[in-house]
């Protein structure tokens, strides 16, 4: 999609003030965010520790790129609890303030 004119459609801008940490989160969704990142993070460290078992044989690229599409999907599994409230909408699905829920 392209645009003729100069105005930023309204998923960039909700996407800056993500960015930025522009928003507010209820506690649920806060709460949801951490849960996200233990769950990721749990799985990185138990994909570290099967590579490190000796026995096991591996390509380093492969896994690196294992680990940068956890990253990713870890990223992606935030942000879809977190983009609802960092938005301009104005039918008010949103609430942007300046505090920063990162």
């Amino acid at each position: 999609m392209t645009s003729s004119d100069n105005k930023v459609p309204q998923a960039i801008r909700d996407r800056v003030l993500l960015v930025n940490g522009k928003f507010s989160l209820p506690d649920a969704n806060a709460k949801a965010t951490e849960a996200i990142r233990t769950i990721f993070s749990e799985a990185a460290e138990k994909f570290a520790a099967l590579l490190e078992q000796t026995e096991v044989k591996y390509d380093t690229g492969r896994a690196i790129h294992a680990l940068d599409t956890l990253q990713a999907a870890k990223d992606t599994a935030c942000v879809s609890v977190i983009l609802p409230f960092a938005s301009t909408d104005p039918r008010g699905l949103a609430r942007p303030s300046d505090a920063n829920a990162m």
